[in-house]
């Protein structure tokens, strides 16, 4: 008996260590990411548009970027919401039958 519980504690010990080291790359690739994203946004040259809520500045951060976001999902879904060509639902929400 005492040989199984040193081996569950030998067992959990070292899932535990490869637990930990797993969390660290994974917080490194979230980081890898984000450089990657902002990099991208430099690249591309995105202006925020006069309309944005921070107008006319390159989106390179957070901040810039959900400015940007959020003035695009303000023109795409309007006064009435997604067009019901995107939803497959007409105006009334009633499903639309298939062409």
């Amino acid at each position: 008996m005492e040989t199984v519980s040193k081996f569950a504690v030998v067992v959990a010990m070292a899932l535990g260590i490869r637990m930990i080291a797993l969390g660290g790359v994974f917080v490194a690739m979230g980081m890898d990411a984000k450089g990657d994203i902002h990099d991208a946004l430099v690249k591309e040259q995105v202006i925020t548009s006069k309309d944005a809520p921070i107008p006319g500045v390159l989106v390179q951060d957070a901040k810039t970027a959900k400015a940007q976001q959020d003035t695009i999902e303000g023109h795409t879904f309007g006064r009435w919401g997604p067009s019901p060509r995107w939803t497959g639902k007409t105006l009334t929400g009633k499903p639309t039958s298939p062409a």
